[in-house]
């Protein structure tokens, strides 16, 4: 598993792999779409829902529907409470 980090505009920037997700759906009970993922996966790389949209070749709209079912499936109301859970507890960062 690689992670890497930047530092940008004072915050510091962490991606993780989303290689954990199955085993959290599989935990959880989750049941994600193919699309679903690929989505978890831009949110992941910090990409804006236009950005999600360029990469899989979809309409802007239709990031933002897979993004609130994924709000709905983590039962969160943000990016940041998405990721968390997406990570697991084992991947909580704290940033001083």
């Amino acid at each position: 598993m690689k992670i890497t980090a930047r530092i940008g505009d004072g915050a510091i920037i962490v991606k993780i792999p989303l290689v954990v997700v199955p085993r959290i759906m599989q935990q959880s009970g989750l049941d994600l779409s193919r699309r679903q993922t690929e989505v978890l996966e831009g949110l992941n790389e910090g990409l804006a829902n236009k950005e999600i949209a360029n990469k899989l070749n979809i309409s802007e709209s239709t990031v933002k529907f897979h993004v609130s079912k994924l709000f709905s499936k983590f039962r969160v109301d943000s990016r940041i409470q998405l990721m968390r859970k997406a990570m697991g507890p084992c991947y909580t960062l704290h940033v001083l």
